[in-house]
């Protein structure tokens, strides 16, 4: 595992329509899904495992899309 990794572990409470109610182990916090995003066969009492770390790779491509409108739009302003 990742050192940047953190395992949190969630419990399907309910679907609401398209959606899920997760409920997270440790803190009681609510997670709500999108049903798609989660396995086909999950239901009401499952317990998942959810991974979540920083994606280095698509932080820094935001970040230099980012500089590069802020920097186009500093520019068309000039221009005007």
């Amino acid at each position: 595992m990742d050192p940047g990794e953190k395992i949190l572990r969630a419990t399907v409470d309910r679907f609401e329509g398209d959606k899920a109610v997760l409920v997270l182990d440790r803190t009681g916090d609510k997670l709500i899904l999108s049903r798609s995003a989660l396995p086909e066969d999950v239901q009401e009492g499952h317990v998942l495992s959810i991974s979540i770390k920083i994606d280095r790779e698509s932080t820094e491509k935001t970040r230099e899309q980012t500089a590069e409108l802020i920097e186009k739009l500093a520019k068309d302003g000039k221009e005007s």
